[in-house]
């Protein structure tokens, strides 16, 4: 366990957000996690959006990837992949500015990490807007359902 004496050093938080970050971008789930999370990692979502709620262990990490990826990646066009993350990362901790890009729009994100041995072992998310992108994203649902012919 990290102390006061053993953080996870600055530049080791930014290498394994960067990771992270390229490995949802490029839908890559070998990436998602290849030396990112911690065995006990708990993450936070608003419970309103349709991949919300709390997260538990890597199982828990996994349904995250799969919630979040089912919700956007059918509305996502070309060039919306890039999230365009500025971090900054600090021993035990990332904060990480970035934008989800979907059906032409974009929604900013607020998120922070909180590492363990070297690991993400918590991991919040914060729409900037929860509202809106609820709204967006239902509206891109029912669209979907009417092409679809649901």
């Amino acid at each position: 366990m990290n102390s006061p004496e053993n953080p996870t050093e600055a530049h080791e938080v930014l290498d394994v957000v960067v990771r992270l970050f390229r490995a949802v971008e490029e839908s890559d789930a070998a990436g998602y996690f290849d030396r990112t999370y911690h065995r006990d990692i708990v993450i936070h979502e608003a419970p309103s959006l349709p991949y919300g709620g709390v997260y538990q262990g890597l199982g828990g990490a996994a349904e995250h990837a799969l919630a979040f990826m089912g919700t956007w990646a059918p509305h996502r066009g070309p060039g919306e992949e890039s999230m365009d993350a500025v971090i900054d990362a600090v021993p035990d901790h990332a904060y990480v500015r970035w934008t989800l890009r979907v059906a032409g729009r974009c929604f900013p994100f607020l998120s922070h990490y909180r590492f363990r041995d070297g690991l993400i072992v918590e991991s919040r998310m914060y729409p900037f807007d929860v509202s809106d992108l609820v709204g967006w994203w239902v509206q891109l649902d029912a669209a979907a359902d009417s092409t679809a012919g649901r």
